[in-house]
C-alpha cells in the first residue's frame, strides 16, 4: 500500500464457498468467503486485530519483565498496532474496486492474471 500506484496494480479474485471445491485439501478454511462487502465481516477483521493488540498488551503487563527484555516485544506490538488502520483502509479499497469471480477467471483460463504477469 506504500506504493502510490498499488491500487492500479491490484487484481483481486472474489471467492465464495462454492470455490472451495477447486482446492485440493478439503476444508482449508471453515468460512471460505472474505466477506468484504458485508459490514459485519469487515468489522470482524478490525476487531480481531484490536483484540490481538489488547491480548498482547495484557500479556506484556502480566509478564512484568525488565525493560531490556520487553524491547523485542514492543517492536512486535508496534507492528500489530500498525495493522489495524492498514486493514481498514485496504478492505475499503477492495470494497470499491470491482473484483472478478474465481469462476469467471477460471473460465477464461486465468487470462487476466497471465496478462498482468506478462506486462
Amino acid at each position: 500500500m506504500k506504493d502510490p500506484n498499488f491500487y492500479d496494480k491490484l487484481l483481486f479474485i472474489i471467492v465464495n464457498n462454492d470455490d472451495a471445491k477447486y482446492y485440493k485439501e478439503k476444508n482449508v478454511y471453515a468460512d471460505f468467503e472474505a466477506g468484504i462487502y458485508d459490514f459485519t465481516k469487515r468489522l470482524s477483521y478490525i476487531t480481531y486485530w484490536d483484540n490481538r493488540g489488547k491480548e498482547m498488551e495484557r500479556s506484556l503487563k502480566s509478564a512484568d519483565l525488565l525493560s531490556e527484555m520487553i524491547a523485542e516485544f514492543a517492536i512486535k506490538k508496534r507492528k500489530l498496532v500498525s495493522i489495524m488502520p492498514s486493514t481498514s483502509i485496504f478492505i475499503g479499497l477492495l470494497q470499491k474496486k470491482i473484483g472478478r469471480s474465481f469462476r469467471d477467471i477460471r473460465k477464461n483460463d486465468f487470462k487476466e492474471i497471465l496478462d498482468v504477469r506478462c506486462n
